[in-house]
């Protein structure tokens, strides 16, 4: 009957072990069972299947990343585009109704073509009272009109900037277009802005340039300014 292993041969045997490396694989094969010794490989293949999932989990989160990328890009080019459209829309509406939107402002309201603006401008630039930079203001104008005004029925002009959401901006563009045609033409020019709503910066901007509102349709006089008494 074989004899317990005891200390002084686990010992004899780690010597063994420790001069000839080469047995400690044969060892481990009798000790350990198949499942033991493949665990090595299992988590190498397992961690190499991890990185190959991983590798790409990271593709396609990069190409959902440019796809919204793309996206938004569109999004914001569709809006910028619906924007403009919206305001071409509400310039035509208020030319194509300039006698019924402005007729608290003016009588026999006549919307001047671009044509007519400019052959203005460059009657004035050959009399060497307007530049060419001024000359592109007035042209840049949404809307100018000339008609009688209801007070003295003296002929006068308007000059409309259209927006839906109106601005400080836009009152400026209009006082300053006004100022501009009543300087060449020598008659009033009445600075309009016309659009869906008004900011508050435009509010107080337009009174203290004297400009009239028309807020969807509602015509407001200028409000009296803060240094009116």
């Amino acid at each position: 009957m074989r004899m317990a292993f005891t200390v002084a041969e686990f010992h004899d045997l780690v010597e063994l072990l420790e001069s000839h490396p080469e047995w400690r694989g044969e060892l481990r094969r009798l000790l350990l069972s198949d499942d033991i010794l493949d665990l090595p490989r299992v988590v190498r293949e397992l961690a190499e299947r991890v990185e190959e999932q991983l590798a790409r989990l990271t593709e396609q989160m990069a190409a959902l990343a440019e796809a919204e990328r793309r996206t938004v890009g569109r999004l914001d080019q569709a809006i910028v585009d619906l924007a403009k459209l919206k305001g071409d829309a509400l310039e035509r509406r208020y030319r194509e109704r300039a006698p019924s939107y402005f007729a608290k402002l003016l009588r026999r309201i006549r919307v001047l073509s671009s044509t007519e603006v400019a052959d203005l401008a460059d009657d004035a630039i050959e009399r060497r009272v307007l530049s060419e930079t001024d000359r592109g203001e007035l042209l840049a104008a949404d809307l100018v009109g000339r008609g009688l005004r209801r007070e003295d029925q003296q002929e006068a002009y308007l000059v409309v900037e259209v927006s839906s959401l109106i601005d400080a901006h836009d009152v400026l563009r209009a006082s300053e277009r006004a100022a501009l045609l009543a300087a060449i033409t020598g008659k009033p020019a009445i600075a309009v802005v016309a659009g869906e709503q008004a900011s508050l910066d435009a509010r107080e901007a337009a009174r203290d340039r004297q400009a009239w509102q028309v807020l969807d349709g509602v015509v407001q006089p200028p409000e009296p300014s803060s240094g009116s008494t």
